[in-house]
């Protein structure tokens, strides 16, 4: 299982058929000889009662005729096969779609329908059944919590918790949709809740590792680190290859730095299928002696996760390899200033002959990476030379980002409002400087506060650029983004807004990084609090640019 909603369903089980049976009846029925067809579909049902192929075929076939009593029985018993069943999946959601056209008050075919449309993948359309479903059925627990699944897997998370609230108001003590609440409203950011919801679903199926790993999760988020390892290791105690519990521990060993057993357990993410890992011949890098060999590296996650883990690039080196970096063509000018000869490449183009293969993010595991043996000797990357800002020497020259990539699964929760920084804009004798990029720089242009902006964000066509600009402020306030890695890996002055939960990188409870030295973090002081954040980042930053203009007065 993989941290994913489950449905409420009827169903049963799909026998195996004739296809040459089957297809001489559909050529009967082609041909329009559709009397011979029924015989010949019927024959084929005496010794294969569930094929689905043969009741979709005899069904439509029946219906051709008008026989429309008959038909709907026979897709009907069609609509009972497992709409998850690989091999027949097709032919039953076809004879739930049959049946629903024949009777669309048929609720068990509504609820099969629903089912075999998200496992197909087709949310939107399964969605769409429920609704019209829930218009006869709105009493029908089952199509509220598949309602909810269709928009969980829609990324519509808020309406997914909707309707599983519905569901649960029918039956409040349904451990399935108890968990899928749970899980919709931890991608919301709305732990304490969710860990209601899980803890309920946990008490109700105390077996379940899925549930448990779940709720797990949500005490990692609330900080409750030992409730929630002893949570994972009851899931682990059911199900030892349970997925969401070996990340939900490794995640749990990051951000309270027990970062040698974090990565080991991290090293299950791959089975998760995100952000797949390239089919790239021959064999990966696992931490041997590299000497003489030439390693390929790549990058497979975020922008900031390679920025992050370049530092290892140079370790490399000095152990004897040469190395390519396979990475985006942003950061290509960028890796050109790493310590080293490494080949920077275009990920996009084929890449030379080499001996092993190796992720970026696998760094720190294969270098057995610790707290204390951090590569944290910043700067690992350098500012190329650049056009340079011109102010007054009492202005405190601020860079400011306040949302990461839209692309990022949980960008809404590490991300904010333009207008949430307006106590920013309040101290005097600071120049702000914008450094958004992607669809949130528009809010510059619809912010009260946008004429005090100077918006750089057009002009950063990749992150070389961003560094020219970096370089020449006093200081760079962030969400959560691969902008923060940057500053910190030029060791340059930087300070991150974080949520609540944060990213395990950033730990719990500090207000520095052992990762940038350069770095202060302010955290979230509960869920969903940037005001509380944001208060803490303007009283430090009133100080910093007062601070400045006392310097500049004693110089003059």
């Amino acid at each position: 299982m993989t941290d994913e909603p489950g449905s409420n369903n009827e169903q049963s089980d799909a026998g195996t058929g004739d296809p040459e049976a089957l297809a001489a009846a559909i050529r009967l029925h082609q041909d329009g000889r559709m009397e011979e067809a029924n015989v010949a579909y019927r024959a084929l049902l005496t010794n294969h009662p569930e094929d689905a192929g043969a009741l979709s075929a005899l069904g439509v076939a029946l219906r051709a005729q008008g026989r429309g009593g008959e038909a709907l029985e026979v897709l009907a018993r069609g609509a009972g096969l497992h709409p998850g069943d690989a091999g027949n999946a097709d032919a039953a959601i076809a004879n739930y779609r049959e049946v629903l056209q024949l009777q669309p008050a048929y609720l068990g075919a509504a609820i099969n329908l629903a089912l075999g449309l998200n496992g197909a993948g087709l949310n939107r359309e399964a969605a769409e059944v429920c609704t019209k479903a829930l218009v006869l059925h709105p009493m029908q627990a089952a199509l509220h919590t598949n309602h909810g699944v269709a928009h969980w897997y829609l990324g519509e998370h808020r309406a997914a918790a909707a309707c599983y609230r519905r569901s649960l108001a029918l039956q409040p003590e349904d451990a399935q949709t108890l968990y899928n609440l749970g899980l919709a409203l931890e991608a919301l950011g709305e732990h304490k809740e969710a860990g209601e919801h899980l803890r309920r679903a946990v008490e109700i199926s105390p077996k379940s590792a899925d549930f448990l790993s779940g709720y797990g999760q949500s005490l990692v988020s609330l900080g409750d680190i030992p409730s929630a390892v002893e949570a994972f290791k009851f899931a682990l105690a059911e199900d030892p290859d349970n997925l969401d519990a070996h990340l939900g521990m490794a995640r749990a060993n990051l951000l309270s730095g027990h970062l040698t057993a974090g990565f080991e357990e991290y090293a299950w993410h791959r089975q998760r299928g995100v952000n797949a890992a390239p089919d790239l011949p021959g064999p990966a890098w696992d931490g041997s002696d590299p000497a003489g060999k030439t390693i390929l590296v790549y990058g497979e996650q975020g922008l900031g996760d390679t920025i992050q883990n370049s530092r290892y690039i140079p370790l490399l080196e000095a152990r004897g390899a040469r190395v390519i970096l396979s990475c985006h063509k942003s950061l290509m000018r960028l890796f050109g200033t790493l310590a080293g000869g490494a080949e920077i490449i275009d990920q996009d183009t084929p890449v030379p002959d080499y001996d092993a293969h190796v992720p970026i993010k696998d760094f720190p595991r294969l270098f057995e990476t610790a707290l204390d043996t951090i590569p944290a000797d910043c700067p690992y990357l350098s500012p190329p030379e650049g056009k340079e800002f011109t102010s007054p020497k009492h202005i405190f020259r601020t860079g400011i980002v306040w949302s990461g990539s839209a692309r990022h699964q949980k960008n809404w929760i590490r991300s904010m409002a333009l207008d949430d920084l307006a106590p920013l804009f309040n101290i005097p004798s600071l120049i702000v400087f914008s450094l958004q990029t992607g669809g949130a720089a528009k809010d510059a242009g619809s912010s009260e506060f946008g004429h005090l902006l100077r918006d750089l964000g057009a002009d950063l066509t990749d992150f070389a650029h961003t560094t020219d600009v970096l370089r020449q402020l006093d200081l760079l306030i962030t969400a959560d983004t691969a902008i923060a890695h940057l500053a910190g890996a030029l060791a340059l002055p930087v300070w991150v807004l974080l949520p609540f939960a944060p990213d395990w990188r950033w730990m719990l409870r500090r207000a520095d990084s052992p990762w940038y030295p350069t770095m202060r973090l302010f955290r979230q002081p509960a869920e969903g609090d940037w005001a509380g954040a944001i208060d803490n980042v303007t009283k430090a930053l009133a100080e910093a640019a007062a601070e400045k203009v006392r310097s500049a007065d004693e110089e003059e």
